[in-house]
């Protein structure tokens, strides 16, 4: 009788991780589409400089400097696996130095976190097909589609959030001993990846409190293990701490507690300073991001996790976790970046409308007029979903541009002038082949925005790092990303006044401009 069930379970289990190898093999076959972007090549030297760090202490050189991270340290263990396994992939397939390597580690990492986001699904929901569902969900979210190649920062959090959550789950079933010191270690392992990582602690313990089944003395000593191995592993995990933990922690606290950044940012319409945004950027930024069927399903969730009955756990246990995020980003005294800083948060909004979906289907499902609703709803459902698909591979390799259709609707056409949707650099790859095709071999060309992004694929031409170039003997060409809050007066006049040789568009909007200058 229990083969049965165990065989569906294996057999739910596998179309979970079937969905993370689609993720991976579909983001292998469009691997040459992407550009780079502006984070990369700061984790990339990081990386690198690392590996020569453990070089020169294994044979007792004198190390070198620290890499380029804001902590020091940061990520150390991400960055030095990464790049060396980078480095293999670049030396079996392509050739040294080429962001490729790095791009592919990049998704391998993402596709992980779509299989942990399943398994997560199917340990605290209470039907299999949640798995398979919840990965679905999560690989048809434009931000990690957007991510999983070119963000090396916030898919090491997005992966170590989600083992972290898993771990936190099976703890507090459990209760046992072992359970908690492996949930230390993965949060030692977060803690040292990633500062989002901090919210893992606050997540853990009200879970556990909140959810567990242990008697609540166990659960607090559970707790405690938790605690003293994560900070073992975090220590251990960042050489830079060894040498003055308790002084060098309080360093890395203060330059997070003090963190700033100096740039302006476009927001419906108006340019900000980072500390002077409203309240609702970042819930707003993610909304209008984020697909329909998966804001009405999350909707569903959160009435699931209120009312009780099937999958309220699961829903109860994502909306937790999205919430944390949710106050931290109303805390912080400055907000940028739109929706990224949720990035780790993406399998919680999945899990918590797969919860939804799960929800309104055991709803439905007790009596035969529902049934009959439930199969028009499904039905909905699957076709919601495959036009999310379709509008993913129309705006590829663009997706961090995505807007949903409401949202499209709300902020008319040429919506770059109310939000920023090309914020990474990624177009710059697609101009170059333009200039490639149409302008005169070594013309000038300016890049003011992000000139490290387009560097790689302006060979032929002299890069000029920014738009004042008062050199006349050749051609000048204006590859202008469009971040407007970034204008300086002359970018403005261009823009506003030029007619552009080229643009790059996407959903009826403009990602890049290329223009024809001359010297001011």
């Amino acid at each position: 009788m229990d083969e049965e069930p165990a065989a569906r379970r294996a057999l739910a289990g596998a179309a979970g991780a079937l969905v993370a190898v689609a993720c991976f093999a579909l983001g292998l076959a469009t691997l040459g589409d992407n550009g780079i972007t502006w984070d990369e090549p700061e984790s990339y030297r990081a990386g690198a400089q690392n590996l020569r760090l453990v070089a020169a202490a294994l044979s007792g050189r004198p190390l070198p400097p620290w890499p380029w991270h804001a902590l020091p340290g940061y990520q150390f263990a991400a960055d030095t696996v990464r790049a060396a396994l980078a480095t293999a992939a670049n030396r079996l397939f392509w050739q040294p130095g080429s962001p490729l390597g790095f791009q592919l580690v990049n998704l391998g990492l993402a596709a992980l976190a779509v299989g942990a986001t399943a398994r997560l699904a199917m340990r605290e929901g209470n039907a299999r097909w949640l798995g398979p569902l919840a990965a679905t969900l999560l690989v048809l979210q434009p931000k990690l589609v957007a991510h999983a190649q070119a963000n090396p920062k916030d898919v090491v959090a997005l992966l170590t959030w989600c083992v972290a959550a898993l771990a936190v789950a099976r703890a507090a079933r459990s209760g046992r001993t072992l359970d908690f010191a492996l949930l230390g270690v993965a949060l030692g392992v977060a803690l040292a990846s990633h500062v989002s990582a901090v919210l893992l602690a606050p997540f853990a313990v009200i879970w556990v409190l909140a959810a567990g089944s242990a008697g609540v003395a166990r659960r607090a000593v559970g707790l405690a293990v938790a605690g003293g191995v994560a900070l073992a592993v975090t220590l251990l995990l960042w050489p830079w701490l060894w040498p003055a933990p308790w002084e060098r922690a309080l360093v890395l606290f203060e330059r997070v507690r003090a963190f700033d950044v100096p740039m302006r940012v476009l927001y419906l319409g108006r340019v900000y300073g980072p500390a002077e945004l409203p309240w609702h950027y970042g819930l707003v930024s993610l909304a209008i991001a984020t697909p329909v069927p998966h804001l009405v399903a999350a909707a569903l969730g959160l009435v699931a996790a209120a009312r009780g009955g099937a999958s309220a756990r699961l829903c109860r246990f994502a909306a937790l976790w999205l919430a944390l995020f949710v106050v931290a980003d109303l805390a912080a005294p400055a907000r940028y970046d739109g929706a990224r800083h949720f990035l780790p948060a993406l399998p919680a909004l999945a899990l918590l409308a797969a919860g939804g979906i799960h929800g309104a289907a055991a709803a439905l499902s007790s009596s035969s007029r529902g049934r009959r609703a439930l199969v028009a709803l499904s039905g909905a459902l699957a076709a919601s979903l495959l036009f999310v698909a379709v509008e993913l591979a129309a705006i590829h390799p663009y997706a961090d541009a995505f807007l949903s259709l409401p949202a499209r609707l709300w902020l008319g056409p040429e919506a770059q002038h109310e939000v920023e949707l090309e914020y990474w650099g990624g177009s710059y790859k697609e101009g170059a082949a333009w200039l490639r095709a149409h302008a005169e071999p070594g013309s000038f060309v300016l890049v003011p925005m992000g000139p490290h992004a387009a560097q790689p694929f302006l060979d032929g031409f002299r890069l000029v790092p920014h738009d004042a170039w008062c050199d006349g003997s050749r051609p000048q060409y204006l590859m202008l990303m469009t971040r407007e809050a970034w204008y300086s007066p002359r970018l403005s006049a261009i823009a506003t006044t030029q007619a552009p040789l080229h643009s790059v568009r996407r959903q009826g909007s403009t990602l890049l401009s290329i223009y024809r200058v001359s010297p001011p």
